[in-house]
């Protein structure tokens, strides 16, 4: 038979679709591969991989409304973890006091330098993996860390909604205060379009910056947390989302419609016996005054944190400090068994300079008679010492002890004392460099803005990168 009337294995494998057994023997002879029969027909689905993401089958990707929804879903989402764990991070000592609040109510007992790493671990958990999804960075792993989240969050947030042993979950720090209910709903939500995002989320390419730039996008934000978490435990918080910020007067709240010396409960010691007395049946002197405590009712009505009220023993004597000469210096030690003694000599200058200047000087304790005389003792100091609930103390003021400047009736600087350098201190020798000094003592605003405007940008210069290589790869591929 001539060569032209007999069928080529080619073209049997054409008609056919295989390669039978006796032409695999006769290519093995000749030390050949035989072709397989996808190269020669030509059907690899070249157009089948340019129509599909990811290598998913072009029938499992999303529709167009399903891409949307999952975008817009990576924003709520995101901007919520990142709201979370921006205002736990930037007031670190708040989320602190929040988590000691539940482990006292449960009667577990942890060290505070443990807290506090997993108070600042948790804040940038949350911050980092929910900019991470608005960014469309590390999709599969955002949405997992996140879910992660939620499946030990859901439980637990669902436990405090029925026991409520404290009134605020603090989820989002000073800045929103949610119930426990709304707290428990909210994690509902969140979690409904968690499952969501975990279905559609790794399928969408679309994102702010390229998979090659997204850790870039990752450190920075990282490096940001950081930087305003050590700010706010060394110095204060660089937004305060308390009841008393900079530019208020700290005894407004106090001019309240609750009689709150008539309502307090007063603390009494005797013989190793404490017991509790009103302001109309208050002991004899042989009694030792040991605090005072508002009621549950009132607490949970105007909140303690409201209301600066001041006490010399049972005597309520707030408008000494109200009607002092300005400046007023109020330090403040919420924690007398934890005050950091190194802290004494730089609190004695900057009260120096402020009776130069013909201010005042108070101490504010909370705590017993002993624990305000033991500070007298150790302080040598020769100020005033008066009582004030530590809850009060804490929300004026981060730092134990903590220092709050006051200028015609406004608080003009709030300041722990650990971070006032002393050599500030030394240089003030007039009313001028009082001033500057408070001007030093002030620039978490600045510094805020500065590293904000410098991530911002950094993110933003990795957007218009990752735009103007997708705009490239499209270009080059179009020519090939």
């Amino acid at each position: 038979m001539s060569q032209d009337n007999e069928s080529s294995p080619q073209s049997e494998i054409a008609e056919t679709g295989a390669i039978s057994t006796e032409d695999k023997n006769v290519a093995a002879k000749n030390g050949n591969e035989p072709e397989s029969p996808v190269n020669i027909i030509g059907a690899t689905s070249a157009s089948t991989k340019e129509n599909t993401e990811e290598g998913q089958p072009e029938k499992l990707q999303p529709p167009l409304a399903a891409k949307i929804v999952t975008i817009l879903l990576r924003i709520v989402v995101g901007g919520v973890f990142i709201a979370s764990g921006f205002t736990k991070a930037i007031d670190p000592w708040g989320f602190i006091y929040k988590i000691e609040d539940y482990l006292n109510v449960w009667g577990i007992g942890v060290p505070r330098s443990i807290i506090f790493v997993g108070a600042v671990g948790l804040s940038a958990y949350e911050f980092l993996f929910g900019a991470m999804l608005v960014l469309g960075a590390y999709r599969r792993t955002s949405v997992r860390a996140l879910m992660l989240t939620m499946l030990f969050m859901l439980p637990l947030t669902a436990y405090i909604a029925i026991a409520n042993p404290v009134a605020d979950c603090g989820c989002f720090g000073e800045w929103l205060l949610l119930s426990n209910w709304a707290t428990f709903g909210k994690n509902i939500v969140i979690t409904a379009m968690l499952v969501w995002l975990w279905r559609y989320n790794f399928r969408i390419k679309w994102a702010f910056v390229r998979p090659s730039l997204q850790w870039v996008a990752a450190t920075a934000c990282a490096i940001y947390l950081i930087i305003i978490a050590g700010y706010g435990y060394m110095v204060q918080p660089l937004i305060d989302f308390r009841p008393y910020p900079v530019g208020k007067s700290p005894w407004e709240e106090a001019d309240n419609e609750v009689d709150l010396a008539r309502d307090a409960i007063f603390l009494y010691e005797k013989d190793g016996v404490t017991a509790q007395f009103t302001i109309d049946n208050l002991p004899d002197s042989t009694w030792e005054f040991v605090e005072r405590q508002l009621p549950a009712s009132i607490s949970d009505t105007i909140g303690s944190d409201n209301a600066i009220v001041l006490y010399d023993g049972d005597e309520e004597v707030t408008y000494l400090a109200e009607e002092a000469e300005s400046p007023v210096l109020l330090i403040t030690i919420p924690e007398p068994a934890n005050v950091d003694i190194a802290t004494i000599y730089p609190l004695n200058e900057l009260s120096s300079i402020v009776q130069g200047q013909g201010g005042t000087t108070f101490a504010l304790i909370s705590g017993s008679e002993a624990a305000r005389n033991a500070w007298a003792d150790i302080s040598m100091a020769d100020y005033d010492m008066l009582n004030c609930e530590d809850t009060s103390l804490k929300s004026m003021v981060r730092g134990n002890p903590g220092v709050v400047i006051i200028e015609d009736g406004v608080i003009k600087l709030k300041r722990s004392a650990s971070s006032i350098p002393v050599e500030w201190l030394e240089q003030v020798h007039s009313e001028d460099e009082f001033a500057q000094l408070l001007d030093k003592m002030t620039i978490s605003t600045t510094l805020l803005r500065n590293v904000t405007y410098l991530l911002g940008g950094l993110l933003l210069i990795l957007i218009i990168a990752s735009l103007k290589f997708n705009k490239f790869a499209r270009k080059s591929k179009k020519n090939s």
